[in-house]
């Protein structure tokens, strides 16, 4: 008879935990989602999904153990019983925080702006990996200390393991959070056409979690370590803007008509602009005279093109039309000179063989 009162009594808790996890299920499947449909954003609809299909079975697996232990035939072995349910109920519980971390990843890996979605597509699955392992690195910690097992040892062994693996990994671990940096703070993207302070120039054709890759003007591949390209003096040519100034320094005789010399240099510059891919139509060219040289008075002419790679092109124009305009004018581009005096030939000396 009293056995009969404790199976009824266990089946009462059990049941009790499944009708409590029912109604749970209902207030967030039709409560609380009315409240999350109101959110512009869909992310907690589906935090709110993970949620409602896995707390449920954690109310019911406490249902379970309480339910048996209430009976006085498993009441002898609730010192088994129980460590056995906490590791089930720890266990269920990485799973749903894993869960809701992949889920706030995911979303957040669909939604950024598409330019910065290429570069971080690299990233988001090692920081899912590394969130996630240590999520249950905490749980396997807490179930070694609910089965009373030494975990110091280990903890130990696994500091001066790691402290291995970080030496061994330093410089790819350099690599991967230079990486993350300019693909977070992006003082370049892909795709965009910079020039480095050793010199090399080029797109920038992606970046990697070690190392970033720079197509040359020759077509030829450079391959750049991250944590280089993060310490590196970038000039990058398509910001704030593609279009840029081209400045070419020439040099005329100082028998130069200067007024005749800047009227004809602007009217060959306007012409190259407007018959040249690449150049910037509507600018109006500049010159400017800066300084006497040793054969000719130096000035520079500025331009204005589209993108840096329309550069070359532009001054091959420019230096072509502005010979033949000023042969034409008759304005001449002298060659260096060097004029040297000497007081009294005599005092020249004379090597005899």
């Amino acid at each position: 008879m009293v056995l009969s009162i404790e199976i009824l009594n266990a089946l009462g808790i059990i049941f009790a935990s499944f009708l409590l996890a029912y109604i749970l299920f209902i207030v967030l499947k039709w409560y609380a989602s009315k409240i999350t449909n109101l959110t512009k954003t869909t992310l907690d609809d589906e935090i709110l999904a993970v949620i409602e299909k896995s707390v449920p079975i954690g109310i019911i697996l406490v249902g379970f153990y309480f339910g048996l232990v209430s009976m006085s035939f498993f009441a002898q072995y609730s010192s088994y019983l129980e460590p056995i349910f906490t590791i089930i109920i720890v266990l269920l519980s990485a799973y749903i925080v894993v869960k809701i971390v992949n889920t706030v990843i995911k979303w957040y890996s669909q939604h950024i702006p598409l330019k910065n979605k290429i570069a971080l597509e690299h990233f988001f699955p090692i920081f899912r990996n590394v969130i996630n392992l240590f999520i249950y690195i905490v749980a396997f910690i807490m179930i070694a200390d609910k089965l009373n097992l030494e975990i110091s040892p280990l903890i130990a062994t696994l500091g001066v393991g790691g402290i291995t693996v970080a030496l061994a990994l330093q410089e790819s671990l350099t690599n991967f959070f230079a990486g993350f940096y300019i693909s977070v703070d992006r003082p370049i993207k892909v795709g965009e056409f910079v020039k480095l302070e050793t010199g090399e120039e080029g797109h920038i054709e992606g970046i990697g979690w070690r190392s970033s890759k720079m197509r040359l003007p020759s077509n030829n591949i450079i391959v750049i370590p991250n944590s280089r390209l993060a310490q590196s003096i970038i000039i990058n040519y398509d910001r704030p803007t593609r279009d840029m100034e081209l400045v070419m320094a020439v040099g005329v005789s100082y028998d130069s008509d200067l007024e005749k010399v800047e009227r004809v240099t602007i009217e060959v510059a306007k012409d190259v602009l407007a018959n040249t891919i690449g150049g910037v139509k509507d600018f109006q060219p500049i010159i400017r005279y800066k300084e006497f040289g040793d054969s000719n008075i130096i000035f520079s002419v500025i331009l204005r093109v589209k993108t840096a790679i329309d550069k070359p092109l532009v001054t091959h124009e420019l230096i072509k039309a502005l010979k033949k305009r000023y042969d034409e004018e008759g304005i001449e581009i002298s060659c260096p000179l060097r004029k040297i005096h000497v007081k009294n030939i005599q005092d020249v000396p004379i090597l005899v063989p």
